[in-house]
């Protein structure tokens, strides 16, 4: 039986036929209906051309303030409906010049924390060594994903460097708090995953690190950019001072890791530990569409946002927009070529 005028639940509302929006961009995975939770088949994605692939980890146990950044991979994804492929400036439309997928989201343990942490390295092991998207876009989740998600790399191939953009090191000693959201670059070197010549941190503040870190990331030869630098030279500048030190072959991988709070808390409110003095938003622009363009970037992460503290999804909104710039770039390389 019919009823007229009826939609299914959550399909209702105005469309424009012809305004295509991210969500239609990203096709999506089915759940294989076995026994292994989590375990995903692309269906009917045809993994040779998807360019781009989103994974989402929504994990912050390892948050060493309070932080529900887990609900950030499903936030981000509610705002694709807003946003459309088609870049004004530029006139390209991402959907016209790149296939891309959503791969689904990692599967969490409701308390085993250290199970967690393993099933994230498992799954983008598989992710690494099996055919997937050329370009990897990452939703955390805390900072804490980004140790799994590279020792997985690493395992898989150990040449690659990372440009990591945030205001803290990242650096805290394991013995006071195990693996934490301040600890996964301590753990990537200490681990022997990454060295410390193949790191640069962009956007470190004042008065939210302390001098012990600063000497360990020296002593290890991480290559450190301060706001102060950023701000007398430029984000694109000391971008790419930055990959010339760490990345020192032309084909060199590079994974490029980005916490929120380098941002200004004036336009990313949502982030769990939000410090005066971030990098401002058209800077980042110009700057991840510069990655996305560059052959060598493999991945890019976004991690440590909290929906419950966000506004009107403001953060989140943000977040989608990042990823579209950087896969503009991407587009624009592609087209070049």
């Amino acid at each position: 039986m019919n009823y007229r005028h009826l939609v299914p639940a959550g399909k209702g509302g105005y469309r424009d036929t012809e305004d295509r929006k991210v969500v239609d961009w990203f096709k999506t995975s089915k759940d294989v209906g076995t026994v292994d939770v989590g375990t995903v088949d692309v269906g009917t994605v045809d993994v040779g051309t998807v360019d781009v692939g989103l994974l989402g980890v929504p994990l912050s146990k390892t948050s060493i303030s309070h932080s529900a950044a887990f609900m950030f991979p499903a936030s981000v994804r509610q705002t694709f409906g807003a946003f459309s492929t088609y870049s004004v400036e530029s006139d390209i439309d991402l959907s016209e010049m790149l296939g891309a997928a959503d791969f689904g989201d990692v599967a969490m343990h409701p308390t085993d924390l250290q199970r967690c942490l393993h099933q994230v390295e498992e799954a983008f092991f598989d992710y690494w060594t099996r055919p997937g998207a050329k370009l990897t876009l990452v939703l955390g989740g805390d900072h804490g994903i980004t140790a799994p998600i590279l020792a997985a790399r690493a395992a898989v191939d150990s040449r690659f460097a990372v440009l990591h953009f945030d205001a803290h090191h990242d650096l805290r000693n394991l013995e006071d708090g195990g693996p934490t959201n301040g600890t996964p670059f301590r753990r990537l070197l200490s681990g022997g995953h990454l060295q410390g010549a193949r790191l640069a941190q962009v956007g470190l503040r004042d008065f939210v690190n302390v001098r012990a870190y600063t000497q360990y990331a020296r002593d290890h030869g991480v290559h450190l950019v301060p706001m102060g630098e950023v701000r007398r030279n430029g984000l694109q500048t000391v971008v790419e001072r930055a990959l010339d030190a760490i990345a020192p072959e032309p084909d060199w991988p590079i994974y490029v890791s980005f916490d929120l709070d380098v941002l200004d808390p004036a336009i990313a409110p949502g982030v769990p530990a939000p410090s005066p003095g971030g990098l401002g938003l058209f800077e980042v622009y110009d700057v991840l569409q510069f990655l996305g363009a560059d052959h060598r970037v493999f991945a890019l992460d976004l991690v440590c946002a909290d929906p419950l503290v966000d506004v009107r999804q403001t953060t989140s909104r943000l977040a989608t927009t990042l990823l579209l710039h950087f896969c503009l770039g991407r587009a624009k390389g592609k087209g070049s070529q």
